[in-house]
């Protein structure tokens, strides 16, 4: 998961936690100011991967594929 990345012009490389928070399929906001995201990676073969970042909106908490996630 952590090795998957998304080639943005110029040789510029993202990783699939990057892309899941720029353009999330959800959003929402925990009870303590953290934000979860969720986003379709296609090396996860169909399954969604959630993103945690803590209340500062930019350091990544956890990662991971979400099971229970339904569109």
């Amino acid at each position: 998961m952590s090795s998957a990345v998304l080639r943005r012009g110029e040789g510029r490389v993202i990783t699939a936690r990057e892309a899941v928070v720029r353009s999330p399929l959800r959003w929402e906001r925990q009870l303590d100011g953290r934000n979860r995201f969720w986003g379709a990676v296609a090396d996860l073969d169909g399954r969604y991967l959630r993103v945690v970042l803590l209340d500062d909106g930019r350091t990544i908490h956890n990662a991971f594929p979400d099971r229970g996630f339904v569109p």
